[in-house]
């Protein structure tokens, strides 16, 4: 059985190593607690009740998004990080 993507250490990777998944993940989480706060919001909860929530919700997610491209971007162009002959999929190189 081929596996397409995987979680490890919260991340998801698909078997290309790309973060493409991840990134569409976190999207939509942010989403869903962005309608939240919309729904709170609707149902008369005051502006100083909404703060709390968006600093721990929303604002983390958007620290978090910022480092994760951050360091995919900081990866992406270290020559150091980068294999110089990478192994197909499936082999350990041992």
């Amino acid at each position: 059985m081929e596996v397409s993507e995987f979680k490890l250490l919260g991340v998801t990777v698909d078997r290309h190593l790309s973060f493409a998944a991840h990134v569409e993940n976190v999207f939509q989480k942010s989403r869903s607690k962005l309608h939240a706060l919309l729904v709170l919001k609707r149902h008369g909860v005051s502006t100083e009740g909404l703060v709390p929530f968006y600093q721990v919700n929303i604002t983390s997610g958007i620290v978090y998004a910022y480092w994760c491209i951050s360091f995919v971007l900081n990866m992406a162009t270290s020559e150091t990080h980068r294999p110089k002959h990478p192994l197909p999929v499936g082999q350990s190189g041992i």
